[in-house]
């Protein structure tokens, strides 16, 4: 009867053990987060001299474009900070 009573209580133990342990890492891999930075930014047209500049042209798809950026983001996991 004790080896029993041993066996159910061993049992119910680790089933309540490997829950606890599966939840904790469900609940991990759930509370991601991505969010975009902005890292570099600039006007790539800014340090070109003026007169060079109004000889310049540029245009995508037929149409000129005035002010020519270029942007450089990061896409950063914080949903495990600790």
């Amino acid at each position: 009867m004790e080896n029993l009573i041993t066996t159910i209580l061993t049992i119910l133990i680790s089933i309540v053990t490997g829950v606890l342990i599966a939840r904790h890492y469900y609940r991990r891999s759930v509370e991601k987060e991505l969010v975009p930075f902005i890292q570099f930014q600039s006007n790539v047209l800014d340090h070109i001299d003026d007169e060079v500049k109004s000889d310049l042209e540029i245009k995508y798809k037929g149409i000129k474009v005035e002010r020519l950026q270029q942007i450089q983001f990061l896409i950063a996991n914080t949903g495990e900070e600790q």
